[in-house]
């Protein structure tokens, strides 16, 4: 199978307890920030799906730059997701990292035909739609990947001028 797409790392992404808390260690220890705080509903997103039903949770993100990418913090607030589980067999710890590429579809196809199948999957709204999915390649690599769509408005937010990775993938 022929990968025809390229792909980057965007995003280390961490699970926490406490958003605030992590927050300030980071601060603290590695001088890094502001973080931009928020909260995720999926109530407010709709076609949030996990592991193929309606999603229905809240978490608190939290998000820096950091160098050519973004350290993510999680903390559940409300229901069952990829999140809660995570801390329910690892607690607190590296969650995900997260890839952006230049073809979503082709990408989603091609992890799709190696037998990888969706966790959590929805919207990323921003002024054109784009999208993330979490695929269940922890027991295959030991952690888990996002692939992520993002809108070039929401990453001119987060502070990046392209969705353009720049590494080629292999086949």
């Amino acid at each position: 199978m022929r990968n025809d797409f390229k792909i980057g790392i965007l995003q280390v992404c961490v699970v926490v307890k406490d958003v605030e808390k992590a927050v300030r260690n980071l601060e603290e220890l590695l001088g890094i920030g502001p973080f931009a705080i928020y909260v995720v509903d999926s109530k407010d997103m709709p076609g949030v799906t996990y592991r193929g039903q309606a999603g229905d949770y809240r978490v608190k993100v939290a998000m820096t730059k950091v160098g050519g990418g973004v350290i993510e913090l999680i903390e559940n607030q409300r229901g069952s997701n990829i999140y809660t589980e995570f801390l329910e067999r690892h607690g607190e710890g590296i969650h995900h990292i997260g890839l952006i590429t230049d073809d979503f579809e082709s990408a989603f196809k091609n992890f799709e035909g190696r037998g990888l199948e969706p966790s959590l999957d929805g919207p990323i709204v921003g002024k054109s739609t784009g999208r993330f999915t979490y695929f269940d390649t922890e027991p295959r690599m030991g952690g888990i990947l996002e692939l992520l769509d993002v809108p070039a408005d929401v990453l001119e937010k987060w502070g990046f001028e392209s969705t353009r990775p720049t590494q080629q993938t292999r086949s």
